[in-house]
């Protein structure tokens, strides 16, 4: 006969699934609305300085804002995924843990902005706008602001409060994109740099005071007591830190830093062209990585198993990217008019080719967030090495033969190569444990099952009483 103690029991571990399902889905949502958003008002945004500005400043400014994103990325030295994996489980040291990332982002941004602001200039006539010593440091301090606005986010994500992102990053495009109207014609690529840092200052003043006065140490209604006495495995966290700032350095190279070798190769007119395109492509290709990152929040906490997760949300993920895929390819040629006409010509045919390589981009970011849950590094440092070797040799080779098309080509032909081992590797090992793993001790059916219910949102169903 079945106890009362452990009808309760089961009630409790059937709802432990739904709930971290339930928490997926609203901070995936909240990270999704908040990129929606994001990417329409961004879009406005440049869809302006297109219009008021000359080819040249929008080349240029579409490189220094990659360039000030790749830089500010480098300077969190992958913070963000490793806090994902380590800050749930931080309790009572959530705050120090997030003061000392904050502050070695801090100080690897004025090093690596600056040493950038120094450099370009003198590498390549198109940044010599950076040559002055006041654009040079505010350049250093626009990384910096970057570093922290960015890394935040992901902070207020690892605590499960995704829910005001939309509001936050709403705030900031709308204060961007005033700035810019109030800018005028003939902006320059610097003001177009100004428009785009300086409300993130503000944002990231009352954001941090909002996370350091009211979330951190916080406990969520339901988890266990005993996470707030867990101190962090530091000397792991430190080791998975490394591996995956490695693994960041080559993502950079791939994705972040393209624009800046488009412009620098290429010249500021077709460096403008890909510019629109990419930041189109970089929009789309967040809703992967957002949902993935909830992922990696949820499958962080004590006892959760992050695999079934990940199957079930790729086939989800994968089913709403195709769909955005094929629309986005036939409307092209509409989005990049209103760019202007110049860009209907430059900027429709790599777009399209872009667009073909997100839904490989969709399975390696899912993986890559999946991986950090489990805090492996071996996948987070093969796939973006992988595709930090095939992007630029890439482009750099079919670029010299059919221009931007050629570098289209370079990057959907990396992300879906990547993504076809991604699959091929993680089969072995699901094949490999099932040889291996006592029939005993298996997963159920009915459990992979319960996971795809538990997508659903379905109600909890409780036993009799």
């Amino acid at each position: 006969m079945t106890s009362v103690t452990d009808e309760t029991a089961a009630v409790v571990g059937a709802e432990q699934p739904r709930r971290k399902m339930s928490m997926l889905y609203r901070n995936g949502l909240a990270g999704v609305v908040n990129s929606v958003l994001s990417a329409l008002l961004g879009a406005g945004f440049w869809v302006i300085a297109a219009r008021e500005s000359s080819t040249a400043a929008v080349g240029v400014g579409t490189a220094l804002v990659s360039a000030l994103m790749a830089l500010a990325t480098l300077s969190q030295m992958s913070l963000g995924g490793a806090l994902s994996a380590y800050l749930p489980g931080a309790g009572e040291h959530q705050r120090a843990l997030v003061l000392r990332s904050y502050g070695m982002a801090v100080l690897i941004s004025v090093v690596l902005g600056g040493a950038f602001a120094v450099a370009a200039p003198r590498l390549d006539h198109s940044f010599h706008i950076l040559a002055p010593v006041g654009a040079a440091i505010g350049f250093t301090a626009s990384v910096t602001v970057w570093a922290i606005f960015s890394l935040q986010d992901l902070v207020v994500t690892s605590l499960r409060k995704a829910i005001w992102l939309p509001l936050e990053n709403t705030t900031y495009s709308l204060t961007k994109f005033v700035v810019l109207v109030a800018m005028g014609t003939g902006t320059t690529a610097l003001m177009l740099l100004t428009a785009w840092v300086v409300p993130a200052a503000i944002a990231t003043v009352v954001v941090s005071s909002i996370v350091f006065g009211k979330l951190l140490n916080k406990r969520e209604p339901g988890a266990e007591p005993a996470v707030l006495t867990q101190a962090p495995q530091l000397q792991g966290y430190r080791r998975f830190l490394a591996g995956t700032t490695l693994a960041l350095i080559f993502e950079q190279l791939a994705v972040t830093l393209l624009p800046v070798f488009i412009v620098a190769g290429l010249g500021t007119e077709k460096g403008a062209e890909f510019g629109i395109a990419w930041m189109l492509i970089q929009a789309l290709d967040q809703f992967p990585m957002i949902l993935g990152f909830s992922m990696t929040v949820e499958g962080a906490q004590p006892g959760a198993d992050v695999r079934p997760i990940h199957r079930t949300l790729r086939k989800r993920t994968l089913a709403g990217m195709g769909a955005l895929v094929v629309v986005g390819i036939l409307v092209a040629p509409i989005i990049t008019t209103i760019f202007g006409g110049a860009y209907r010509h430059g900027s429709t045919t790599v777009l399209q080719l872009l667009l073909l390589g997100s839904l490989g981009r969709a399975v390696n970011s899912l993986a890559l967030c999946a991986a950090l849950a489990r805090r492996r590094l071996a996948p987070l440092i093969g796939i973006h090495g992988a595709i930090a070797l095939m992007v630029p040799i890439g482009a750099l080779v079919l670029g010299r033969w059919w221009g931007l098309v050629g570098v289209g080509i370079a990057w959907s032909v990396a992300q879906t190569v990547v993504a076809l081992g991604v699959l091929v590797a993680e089969r072995r090992e699901e094949d490999a444990e099932r040889v291996h793993t006592p029939p005993g001790l298996r997963r159920p059916a009915a459990i992979e099952a319960d996971i795809e219910t538990t997508m659903r949102l379905t109600p909890i169903q409780r036993p009799p009483r």
